[in-house]
């Protein structure tokens, strides 16, 4: 049996994964794949109407969680420009 072509890497371009990122307003770096913060003492502030949270530290450090519609987006895009279903239920 033939190996699936969309199982192997070369049959991805990165410059297109970075172009669809980059369409929806992402980036990548080092932080990107997750991390946990050393420092996990924060209060999070969010409006009852929805939009985006917000993380404020002890020493007045804000991180801003986006809506979850940019995942949302930039997951259909990916999808799309690789023909490939990343989540199936």
């Amino acid at each position: 049996m033939k190996p699936s072509p969309y199982h192997q890497l070369e049959f991805y371009k990165l410059s297109d994964f970075t172009a669809v990122l980059e369409k929806v307003g992402l980036h990548m770096d080092v932080k990107t794949g997750g991390f946990l913060a050393k420092d996990r003492s924060f209060t999070v502030s969010s409006s009852r109407y929805g939009g985006d949270c917000k993380l404020t530290y002890k020493d007045g450090t804000e991180v801003s969680i986006l809506d979850g519609h940019i995942f949302l987006e930039s997951l259909k895009h990916t999808e799309s420009s690789f023909k490939i279903k990343l989540f199936v239920s």
